[in-house]
């Protein structure tokens, strides 16, 4: 019975720790953020594109 017990726990544990992490990870605030630091770091040479010309 405690094996039963644990597959219903974990999963439910599991998915409150994905809803916390994602809540407090504001897409709408951080990509443009992070598409400036990209298109900086593609300025200085730090990152080689993968697109051929």
């Amino acid at each position: 019975m405690a094996i039963y017990g644990f597959s219903i726990v974990i999963p439910l544990l599991a998915l409150i720790v994905m809803f916390v992490l994602l809540s407090r990870f504001d897409l709408e605030e951080k990509l443009p953020q992070m598409r400036q630091e990209i298109a900086d770091r593609k300025e200085k040479g730090c990152i080689s594109s993968f697109e051929q010309a």
